[in-house]
């Protein structure tokens, strides 16, 4: 039996880490989208225009991310009442900080220092944070339970 609960585990795993990819690439669309729109309408060619554009474009996809998050991937985790979804929308916009410092570094290296295209900067960044944003939202933000209703 105890054999038949880990598969099951396993599946849910799955099935979670799977839901977070489709979550990825929406909130990714957004925050690709909105990068470009900030950098080549808002901001163009201003000193701070791609550090601006790429932390705006980058908010854009974390509030994206959290309604997915919450609603889609992370549903078995229960949350009650505006007072939590609050508390854990703030938790996952602070711990989404450190994933904008990388990606905010990371495309400064990669862009100015080794002269790459920003765009193609971003697709490597969101490799990068993506990794680090599944880590701690299924850890820290929507902690890991063992209730195996409503996956």
């Amino acid at each position: 039996m105890a054999s038949l609960r880990h598969i099951e585990m396993k599946l849910i795993e799955f099935r979670e880490a799977f839901r977070f990819v489709i979550a990825g690439a929406v909130s990714t669309v957004i925050d690709f989208a909105a990068l470009i729109f900030f950098r080549e309408v808002v901001f163009q060619d201003t000193a701070w225009g791609l550090a601006c554009a790429v932390g705006l474009a980058y908010f854009s996809g974390i509030c994206v991310h959290y309604v997915f998050s919450a609603l889609y991937v992370f549903r078995r985790h229960e949350t009650k009442g505006v007072a939590e979804h609050t508390k854990k929308f703030i938790g996952f916009v602070v711990t989404s900080l450190l994933g904008l410092v990388w990606n905010e570094l990371g495309i400064l290296i990669l862009s100015h220092w080794l002269m790459l295209d920003y765009r193609f900067s971003k697709l490597i960044m969101t490799g990068v944070v993506m990794g680090w944003n599944y880590l701690i939202q299924r850890f820290v933000v929507f902690k890991r339970g063992r209730n195996l209703d409503n996956v």
